[in-house]
């Protein structure tokens, strides 16, 4: 036979509970206190068997231990950050460049089957010597003895020595240096020479020829160094010459301020 099974009422467990409790209550306190105190004497345990666990997390308020790997990715990532900066400066200062070369040839269309090399100044003329140059182009660039050297526009010199990397430039202030040049409104071609300082002088131009002050004077054609006129100075000083006053005495200053140039150009015509 199945045995029954013992259906114990709700009521019943409540007055089990009541009673027991009462039971506690009316227990000595020397013998409730030693219950108390083993119940806490096992929950102290519990807390304490995590604290042998190295934690690894940080307290935000504590000290911050870089290791060695984070000092590296930092490093290459600071390289990284110098190498895109020169690489903007170096594409910003090919766009200025390029903007340079688009400004001769929209200018003078003549020269668009020419090849125009830029170039910086690495060595002024007050390193040089007055009335020269040295720039970071050289043959291994295609560049030869006496072609022109342009900058903001003008002619300021010719090559005159030539390395592989480098050439140095006669300024058209120097005494090394003659440009064949015409004083605008003459229409007559006259050899110009520099006169060792800051001017370059135009001999034997008629007084018959009006020139003033102020008048821009401009390369002459030569085939195969430069096919369009340039300017390349305006007239300083136009007298009567002492020697002969038939002739004028003209001083001209070049187009540019050649003590803040920094970069030219050099206009090859037969690439």
């Amino acid at each position: 036979m199945s045995r029954r099974q013992t259906r114990i009422s709700k009521g019943t467990v409540f007055t089990g509970l009541l009673l027991g409790s009462l039971l506690c209550l009316l227990l000595p306190q020397s013998l409730t206190k030693r219950v108390n105190l083993a119940f806490l004497g096992i929950y102290k345990v519990i807390p304490s068997l995590g604290t042998s666990i190295p934690l690894a997390s940080v307290s935000p308020n504590g000290p911050v231990t870089i290791t060695g790997e984070y000092k590296k990715l930092q490093n290459e990532y600071q390289q990284l950050q110098n190498h895109c900066a020169n690489l903007w400066a170096e594409l910003a200062n090919e766009h200025d460049k390029a903007q340079k070369l688009s400004g001769i040839r929209t200018r003078f269309p003549s020269l668009a089957g020419a090849a125009i090399i830029t170039a910086d100044v690495i060595t002024s003329q007050a390193a040089t010597g007055p009335g020269q140059l040295v720039i970071n182009r050289g043959s291994a660039d295609n560049l030869k003895k006496d072609q022109f050297v342009i900058a903001d526009n003008a002619v300021i010199g010719r090559i005159a020595e030539i390395s592989s990397r480098t050439a140095i430039v006669n300024l058209i202030t120097s005494k090394r240096i003659t440009v064949p040049v015409e004083v605008a409104g003459t229409k007559v071609p006259r050899k110009m020479t520099g006169d060792g300082k800051s001017a370059a002088k135009i001999s034997l131009l008629q007084k018959k020829y009006p020139v003033k002050q102020g008048t821009l004077v401009y390369t002459c054609k030569m085939p195969g160094y430069i096919d369009v006129p340039f300017v390349i100075g305006k007239v300083s000083k136009c007298r009567v010459d002492a020697d002969n006053p038939l002739l004028w005495d003209i001083a001209v200053t070049p187009a540019v301020n050649i003590e803040t140039v920094s970069t030219i150009s050099v206009v090859i015509m037969n690439p």
